[in-house]
């Protein structure tokens, strides 16, 4: 009896002390590299911006903000490739169909789509720090609520608690 016993708190304690080692998911880390910039760490690994996407758009809390933070990245992009083209456009007609008098406006709006495109990469950025701050707010930890033995007295005695 007192075998079956010693085994039976055993295994008990055991596997108390195994479950506190465990999590259910990682942690996104917030990398500040520099004043524009920003990456997200998992696991060891840089998340590009459509992996971030991918992460976090089926979860009940970030899933929305994210997918808003998403369709900003893509707006800069569209930007961006239609501020490059604009700008570039006058260039070439300069250099290489020796144009005498290429359209400069284009290069104008161009700048000015480039520059748009920064607003939304920083609406981008805000965004997608904020679905990461709610996913990594609703992770729960297995193990983390404090596990206690205490020795107590009854009215029929005294005897052993295990609270947790």
């Amino acid at each position: 009896m007192k075998y079956r016993l010693l085994l039976c708190a055993l295994f008990i304690f055991s596997s108390i002390s195994l479950s506190h080692a465990q999590t259910d998911m990682e942690t996104i880390e917030i990398i500040q590299i520099s004043k524009f910039k920003t990456a997200f760490n998992k696991c060891g690994i840089n998340l590009y911006n459509d992996q971030l996407y991918e992460l976090l758009k089926d979860h009940p809390t970030a899933g929305k903000p994210m997918k808003n933070a998403f369709l900003n990245s893509a707006t800069a992009d569209v930007f961006k490739a239609a501020g490059s083209i604009l700008i570039f456009w006058p260039i070439t007609q300069e250099f290489a169909e020796n144009v005498n008098d290429p359209d400069w406006y284009l290069a104008g709006i161009g700048a000015g789509a480039y520059v748009l495109s920064f607003v939304f990469q920083q609406r981008y950025k805000n965004r997608a720090i904020n679905a990461v701050n709610l996913y990594n707010d609703s992770i729960t930890k297995t193990g983390s609520n404090p596990v206690a033995l205490n020795f107590e007295f009854y009215g029929a005695g005294a005897g052993l608690r295990l609270t947790f």
